[in-house]
């Protein structure tokens, strides 16, 4: 067989088909993503790389300081802070506070927690100038101490408690000389010692105990070359790695002064740096990458590949940085920025190759299956494809170079002899013998009603006794007897119940009972008896939520433990309950990112992995998790082709998308725990940054938002708080769920694409915004939380004291107009009375006594008015006391008015004017009734009197308690001390004896 496939090999036009190198042992592959300024980057050339104590990634760029938070690039405008480049050569991070240093002009100095720049905030220095300084490299050593190379101007030290020491050619102190202009980087060693990479054929060292400058050089690195420009250094326990710009790399242990070559070869190496797996990775000027997992004893490099889109895309490497997730970030030149990230999924994936001119749909792949030897892949008008597990090439068969049928292979099926059968759009059934290299294809033949039906082969599955049933579109059910070479055909019949129920057959699947279960793309699901070649259907029922939820077939699985799985178009995913009846339903509701699901395998731990419209799921049938991966997990596409899947003998998966192959060891595929930090971003006021915006009137410049702070907003101010989880692997994994702790009883949830939330019209209060993140790739759910007081204030017209103030106003409103209806009915009254005293003394004179008792009555009532009056006031008095002790908010001049308003009720309440005026007009009707009372008892006081006078009217005691404005029990004692005055028994009436006075 190998020999007949050679010779195919040899007679056809070979295009070469994979992106990557694709070997038994693929899951060692490095794979990058790439950050450039498509994503938002300001540059595309990368100096230097840092990592903050929040998180965040920042890098120098060639225009610019960018601060990366997993999904978006910040843009730190250092312009407008009057300094002559924007170019960043070196940073360094040290607590709150990122160093920048520039090209040219010094050392700028960012706060992470004030947002604020600081250009060369260190004290002046005699030997050289700040803003002319050329920074080349920037080091924080163990002690706090900031270390800064220069070009020109040698090594400037600034200590922790910012004394600054400058180490250069032309030092007065011989211990701090420095026998170059240049350092291109630096080292510390286990003793604190530091060592700097300076040009010429020199390193330094600094020892921290003699704390002088020793000179190293090609004296003591004797038969290696040191002589370079740029240096780079790394300590690896005992051994100074050192990095010469066009030399090699050279090791040197310091302790024994033993040193030589690791890489002898003329390459320029930029940086390097150790992983978290100890391997050793060294960047170069044109050399792409180089990897050493034995300590340097050797190397494997990682060049840009044409067609690899997983690779490094540039060999012009700068900075490489290892982060505090393990992720390895290397800048470029030109290339942006290619970061290695250790905890995503290991997809691999191949498509056709770009560089030829191919029609559009040509890296679709329709079908994939295999054997020991390799994989066989059938592409949407490719042709049929072999890929050798060992070899690595991909060998194309076509029609125009191997006598192919068909360039569009929808399915394939291979028979106990290792032959192939294939399914083809619109050519027919295509047999392959492999062993002669012959093909033979199986086509409708109108005058032979033995032949198939219909050309469209879209599924192929094989029976115990040999037979081929085959899945067509536009053809119904097809059985294909191989000794006869005639086809039978099952199709729709509307005198039948029992027939299939649709013409267009999307899969098929024999199951473990030898039973044959026919996907429709319109009539939902059949399942067809061999024996009776009868068909039971199973399709949507609007009315049973138990059944189907799409009559849309894509694929049909039987799993390990005998479970029949069910992908739809539209429905989503469905396992059969045959003991019920019933189809179990997974939809996007359980977790699928899409309703649409093409493929299904399974692997060797029990789980389904699926692949669908929106990339490929993993469902875990015990618990029915869910875990998506998606296209920036390292899939080539999103979406996949219906049954174009297969897994190999090994255990490996293999999906077809409408964009090549994506092909996974799923033991190497961990579900992610995220522990990525949750950070606030921005807070906006009225579309405004209290941060960031220095004209907006309500500024927070400075506030750190991480700290749980408390923000205060007026009442008509709408705000957004924007937000995002540092998750550098995955950055579109994070789902976030919010909550205004006092408004809310239950989490509102977000993707990970909004970041932000807005808020208006929340009433005068105070309020915690809390904010948790959870991945959705984590098996158990971790959340951490954040949270911000947001203080509501109230307007000044809701106040307290302001309603205070409104409300004494209305009272005294009210007050002085309803004393103002008083005094004025005071008067009419007065002018009435005048008025009837001189009808009384009219009538008196007339001797006309009806009218004289008419008049006494209406005095009476005159009278009764008064008492009335007194009632109110009283009323009114007590009120302006009770308000007076009530109200605290009440200022000063607003109590002195209450009290004023007392004062003249109770004027107006001990006033004799009424009384005068009243026992004027009583003696004109009961004439020298008082004088003949005085002279019969003139121990009777003036209040006294006056009650005698009031029973003479023939009033009641509580009408003359409310005249004299008293109470009840006052006046009943009142009378009683009359009786006893005038000396009479307890049984005289006191009434009766003075209405009979006369």
């Amino acid at each position: 067989m190998y020999k007949s496939l050679k010779h195919i090999f040899q007679a056809s036009t070979l295009v070469l088909l994979l992106l990557i190198h694709f070997t038994i042992s693929y899951g060692q592959e490095i794979t990058f993503d790439h950050l450039t300024i498509e994503q938002g980057l300001s540059n595309n050339t990368i100096y230097s790389i840092v990592e903050d104590s929040e998180g965040y990634m920042w890098f120098g760029t060639r225009d610019g300081l960018n601060r990366f938070d997993g999904s978006e690039f910040k843009l730190i405008d250092i312009e407008g802070v009057n300094i002559s480049t924007n170019n960043i050569s070196a940073l360094a991070c040290l607590e709150n506070k990122i160093f920048i240093g520039m090209s040219i002009g010094g050392v700028a100095v960012y706060s992470t927690e004030s947002h604020s720049i600081e250009i060369n905030p260190f004290s002046p220095v005699s030997s050289f100038q700040w803003d002319q300084l050329k920074i080349s490299s920037l080091f924080v050593d163990t002690k706090m101490n900031i270390w800064i190379g220069t070009m020109g101007d040698g090594v400037i030290r600034i200590d922790s408690t910012n004394n600054i020491k400058h180490y250069h050619i032309y030092s007065e102190n011989s211990l701090e000389i420095l026998h170059s202009p240049d350092c291109t980087s630096f080292a510390e060693d286990s003793y604190g010692n530091i060592w700097m990479g300076t040009s010429g054929s020199i390193i330094h060292k600094y020892d921290i105990e003699k704390q002088e400058l020793i000179a190293i050089d090609d004296t003591e690195l004797k038969n290696v070359n040191i002589n370079s420009f740029r240096k780079t250094l790394y300590f690896l326990n005992d051994t100074l790695l050192i990095g010469i710009e066009g030399n090699g790399l050279i090791y040197y242990v310091h302790s024994t002064k033993d040193h030589g070559y690791l890489i002898k070869e003329k390459i320029l190496i930029r940086d390097i740096e150790m992983d978290h797996n100890e391997n050793m990775i060294i960047s170069t000027d044109g050399d792409g990458l180089l990897i050493s997992n034995d300590r340097g004893k050797s190397f494997h490099s990682i060049t840009v590949t044409r067609t690899k889109n997983t690779g490094i895309n540039t060999n012009a490497l700068y900075d490489i940085y290892t982060d505090s997730r393990k992720n390895i970030w290397i800048g470029t030149f030109n290339g942006g920025i290619n970061v290695h990230k250790p905890a995503k999924a290991k997809f691999l994936t191949f498509q056709n190759d770009l560089s030829f001119n191919q029609s559009v749909g040509h890296n679709s792949v329709l079908s994939i299956g295999g054997d020991s030897v390799g994989l066989w892949i059938g592409m949407d008008g490719g042709g049929l494809s072999f890929f050798d597990y060992k070899l690595s090439p991909v060998f194309t068969f076509k029609k125009n170079n191997s006598n192919l049928c068909s360039n569009i292979i929808t399915c394939q099926l291979s028979d106990d002899q290792g032959n192939l059968w294939l399914g083809s759009f619109s050519d027919g059934l295509i047999y392959f013998d492999r062993q002669r290299n012959a093909y033979k294809c199986y086509t409708k033949d109108e005058l032979d009603s033995n032949s198939l039906y219909i050309n469209n082969v879209w599924s192929l599955q094989k029976d115990k006794e040999g037979g081929i049933w085959i899945g067509t579109l536009g053809g119904g059910l097809n059985h294909f007897n191989p000794k006869l070479e005639t086809f039978k055909h099952y199709l729709p019949s509307i005198d039948s119940t029992n027939s299939i129920s649709d013409l267009n057959v999307q899969c098929l699947l024999i199951d473990s009972k030898e039973r044959l279960w026919v996907g429709t793309e319109f009539g939902g699901l059949d399942l067809f008896d061999m024996t009776t070649e009868s068909f039971i259907n199973f399709s949507f029922d609007s009315k049973r939520n138990k059944g189907l939820r799409s009559n849309s077939i894509r694929c049909l699985f039987e799993d390990s433990n005998n479970n029949i799985w069910i992908g739809t178009e539209g429905g989503g995913l469905h396992k059969l309950d045959e003991v019920k009846g019933e189809f179990v339903h997974f939809g996007i509701k359980k977790g699928f990112p899409s309703r649409v699901i093409n493929s299904i395998e399974q692997d060797d731990n029990g789980y389904l992995w699926i692949s669908t419209n929106k990339g490929i799921s993993v469902l875990n049938p015990i618990n029915e998790s869910i875990t998506n991966y998606y296209k920036d997990d390292g899939l080539l596409s999103s979406q996949f082709n219906a049954g174009s899947s297969f897994k190999d003998s090994k255990g490996r998966m293999y999906f077809g998308s409408i964009n090549g192959v994506t092909a996974f060891d799923p033991s190497e595929i961990t579900p992610y725990t995220s522990n990525a930090p949750l950070v606030f971003l921005d807070f906006r006021v009225q579309g405004r940054s209290i941060i960031y915006d220095e004209e907006l009137k309500l500024n927070y410049k400075g506030i750190n938002l991480n700290n749980s702070p408390t923000i205060k907003l007026r009442h008509d101010d709408n705000f957004s708080i924007y937000f995002t989880a540092l998750d550098f692997t995955y950055p579109n994994s994070q789902k976030f769920k919010y909550r205004i702790v006092e408004i809310d009883d239950k989490w509102k949830s977000i993707d990970a694409n909004t970041k932000s939330v807005t808020y208006s019209d929340l009433k005068p209060g105070n309020y915690t915004f809390e904010l948790i993140s959870n991945s959705n790739l984590v098996t158990e759910e971790s959340n951490t939380s954040k949270h911000i007081s947001i203080e509501i204030l109230t307007p000044f017209w809701q106040s307290d004291w302001f309603k205070a103030i409104v409300a004494l106003v209305i009272l005294l409103f009210i007050i002085t107009f309803y004393l103002y209806q008083i005094n004025k009915k005071k008067q009419l009254h007065k002018e009435e009375l005048m008025a009837m005293e001189q009808e009384i003394l009219i009538l008196t004179n007339k001797n006309l006594g009806e009218m004289v008792e008419k008049k006494s009555s209406e005095l009476s009532a005159a009278l009764l008015q008064s008492a009335h009056k007194n009632k109110s006031l009283t009323s009114i008095k007590k009120k302006l006391n009770d308000l007076s002790l009530k109200n605290k908010n009440v200022g000063v001049k607003e109590s002195g008015e209450i009290k004023s308003l007392i004062r003249r009720i109770n004027t107006e309440l001990e006033s004799e004017d009424y009384w005068e005026l009243f026992q004027i007009n009583f003696d004109n009707v009961h004439q020298k009734f008082t004088q003949k009372l005085i002279e019969l008892h003139p121990v009777l006081s003036t209040t006294e009197l006056r009650v005698c006078t009031l029973i003479k009217l023939g009033m009641s005691n509580s009408e003359i308690a409310s005249i004299q404005n008293i109470s009840l029990s006052a006046i009943e004692k009142s009378k009683y001390r009359i009786k006893k005055k005038l000396g009479f028994s307890k049984n005289v009436d006191l009434n009766h004896y003075i209405i009979s006075l006369s």
